[in-house]
């Protein structure tokens, strides 16, 4: 599992995505992510969530068939479930 973990990471960090704490992170195969987002320490990205270009999703938050647009700041440990937030959202 922590094989395919840096494998999914490290194809993420070529197309633009950039980790604070890469071994920490959860993300589902499912999930997209856009250039030049930033993701803390203990984020989980499940079910499909969509996050947009240059955005930062802050340490130990949870997102869940997330929708999040463009150049979003989700703050730490914020749960986003089954939810839509538009472009330059906090």
């Amino acid at each position: 599992e922590q094989i395919k973990r840096s494998e999914l990471i490290k194809s993420w960090m070529t197309h633009g995505v950039r980790f604070s704490t890469a071994q920490s992170v959860h993300i589902d195969l499912d999930v997209e992510i856009g250039a030049g987002t930033y993701i803390r320490c203990g984020v989980h990205l499940l079910a499909g969530t969509r996050i947009g270009k240059h955005c930062t999703i802050s340490e130990f938050s949870m997102l869940k068939k997330a929708f999040i647009g463009n150049h979003v700041n989700v703050h730490s440990h914020s749960v986003i479930d089954h939810a839509s937030i538009g472009d330059h959202a906090q």
